[in-house]
């Protein structure tokens, strides 16, 4: 029998890793893309600011929870002008479909501990979130195959949000086995989610207390 063993060493916990840990230096005049059986897109980047800067980085107001889980606090923000997201379907052999392009994204991230919570803000064309399945208009989902209905389709939950800048708002909130608890909200062209190692209550309990950046 063999057995395998990995161990970690010098491990910083609430401490943002430099820009230049994520940058890739290939030779000069090489042209990135992202390529898929369909179609060819541009690489596209989200850039690191402070919270400061991504409360005013775009004309669509960005939310942030004014109040968090205990033992959360602010960890990093990031802003993107434009950026794709991919599903899978599954017509005639499993088929990228892409959501319309997401523009003004804005990303906070809160830790605690190993605990990660995310809200992002971003502009979304008008008729709401595409396709219109709710299944897979789920920002957090990336397969869309039957199956995937056993972990996610059946614990998708439609509530009201009772508090904050979205008070009134529909919201979707799943809590699967496979991908992180999270919600989503679409309201007057603008998608708002909540997601990470957080329980319904406290998802909830952020939804609820969103509020523009100031």
């Amino acid at each position: 029998m063999t057995i395998k063993q990995t161990s970690l060493s010098n491990i910083s916990v609430n401490e943002p890793p430099g820009d230049a840990a994520f940058q890739l230096s290939p030779p000069r005049g090489t042209k990135i893309q992202l390529v898929t059986r369909s179609e060819v897109l541009p690489l596209l980047h989200f850039r690191r600011v402070s919270f400061g800067e991504a409360a005013h980085s775009f004309s669509t107001p960005a939310l942030e929870p004014g109040a968090l889980p205990q033992g959360f606090s602010p960890f990093a923000a990031a802003v993107a002008d434009k950026a794709s997201f991919v599903i899978w379907t599954y017509t005639d052999g499993y088929q990228p479909s892409y959501w319309p392009p997401s523009r003004h994204v804005t990303q906070l991230s809160y830790r605690s501990g190993f605990l990660r919570l995310l809200v992002t803000t971003r502009k979304q064309p008008p008729g709401g979130p595409l396709p219109v399945d709710l299944f897979a208009a789920d920002p957090f989902v990336t397969e869309t195959a039957g199956d995937d209905l056993a972990h996610v389709g059946r614990t998708l939950e439609t509530v009201t949000l009772s508090g904050g800048a979205w008070r009134g708002v529909t919201a979707y909130v799943v809590t699967p086995l496979l991908v992180s608890p999270h919600l989503w909200a679409w309201h007057d062209g603008t998608l708002v989610t909540v997601g990470g190692d957080l329980t319904r209550d406290e998802l909830l309990g952020v939804a609820n207390s969103l509020q523009p950046m100031p």
